[in-house]
Formats: structure tokens, C-alpha cells, sequence
């Protein structure tokens, strides 16, 4: 028998699967932007916008519990970089302060990125958890 064939004769906990960082970052983000940053906040500085908006979305939009993001394995490895490709994309107006200080200028809520994002899935998703978490709990 090969290794490959004896593991999956292990009765054992599947493992999740990978989590993709990319989908998490970008997800996370564009729940952010539907969801809590609102056009009278801005300009806001992008580790406001990264600290208090983006990480906090991310049990929002992950695929389970106790899911991370990881942004340095992204494809990005940093968020000026996520957000810059953004920026190219029309989505976003970024303004550089001081060296190294960017701030989220604009956002152009009737871009197709931002319209066609749909946070209802991640919601219910989210709902269904947190009713599965209390069922157990009781």
C-alpha cells in the first residue's frame, strides 16, 4: 500500500481545507466597505481602515471559525499593495500623507467590484454559526 493509501485509511479528523488568503483579504475588505466604513469617515488612515474594518470583517467572511487573515500570505504581502491594486482598478482614490502614511480618500460606490459584492451569503453564513454555537452551548 502506498503512504497516500494508508492515509486515508487513518480514521481521523479531516482536515480543513486550505484557506485561501487572497479571497479572505479581498472579502474581508469589501465587507468592510458595504458594511461599516461610510463615506463621512473618510479620509481615513489605512491602519484605521486596516485594524478597525477589515480584521474585525474577517469572522464575517471566513469560511469557519477561529479563521485567521494572514495578509503576509497573500499575494500582496501588505495592505498598501492590496489596496493600490485597487486603486489602479477605479475602486478606490488613495492620498499618501507622509512617507509611508496613506490614507483611503475615496471610495466609488457604483464601481462593479463594489456593486456586484454580495454580503448576504457571509451573513447567513454567519447567522447559521452562531446558531449552531448556541444550540451546543445549551
Amino acid at each position: 500500500a502506498t503512504a497516500a493509501a494508508a492515509e486515508t485509511d487513518t480514521p481521523s479528523a479531516p482536515s480543513p481545507p486550505p484557506i485561501d488568503m487572497d479571497e479572505l483579504l479581498r472579502n474581508a475588505f469589501m465587507m468592510a466597505l458595504v458594511e461599516t466604513v461610510k463615506d463621512k469617515q473618510l479620509p481615513m488612515l489605512v491602519s484605521t481602515l486596516y485594524a478597525q474594518h477589515v480584521l474585525p470583517a474577517v469572522a464575517a467572511v471566513a469560511p469557519g471559525p477561529g479563521c485567521e487573515l494572514n495578509i503576509k500570505q497573500t499575494k500582496w504581502k501588505k495592505i498598501g499593495a492590496f489596496l493600490a491594486e485597487l486603486a489602479e482598478a477605479g475602486l478606490l482614490q488613495l492620498q499618501t500623507e507622509a512617507k509611508g502614511v496613506q490614507t483611503l480618500a475615496r471610495v466609488d460606490r457604483t464601481h462593479t467590484l463594489y456593486v456586484s459584492f454580495d454580503p448576504f451569503p457571509f451573513t447567513e453564513a454567519r447567522a447559521a454559526r452562531e446558531q449552531e454555537a448556541a444550540a451546543a452551548a445549551a
